[in-house]
């Protein structure tokens, strides 16, 4: 994936969506932007790690979990700074890897639970 900041907003947009993450995740982000996440506590945790590799220039990959009502997704996600040609740092690249796929069992967890691990 590729993200670039929304001028004057919290929000990142979609640049670019890979066709393999579109099948897995089963909606095409392209052209949409972080404010349209759901549960909220998911947009804002996501948010604030491409604001985080922004702010540092540095990449970083966090381990992701979040609930989501009757499954659960777990990934890694690695988030790289992108620099436009005067070096000034505006998008990230995101790869993600793991269980993105919805899984179908019912699972006994509140809905809009996010958990995250960071490692540097």
């Amino acid at each position: 994936m590729l993200e670039e900041e929304v001028d004057g907003s919290p929000h990142f947009r979609w640049r670019l969506m890979g066709t393999e993450l579109v099948l897995e995740a089963g909606e095409d982000l392209t052209g949409k932007t972080t404010a349209e996440l759901h549960p909220d506590s998911y947009r804002t945790v996501t948010e604030a790690h491409y604001r985080s590799v922004l702010n540092r220039g540095e990449p970083s990959l966090y381990q992701m979990g979040i609930t989501l009502p009757g499954r659960r997704r777990e990934y890694h996600r690695l988030v790289l700074p992108v620099a436009d040609k005067v070096g000034r740092l505006l998008q990230v690249m995101v790869a993600v890897t793991g269980d993105l796929a919805p899984r179908c069992e019912p699972l006994p967890v509140r809905s809009g639970d996010v958990s995250v691990s960071a490692r540097r």
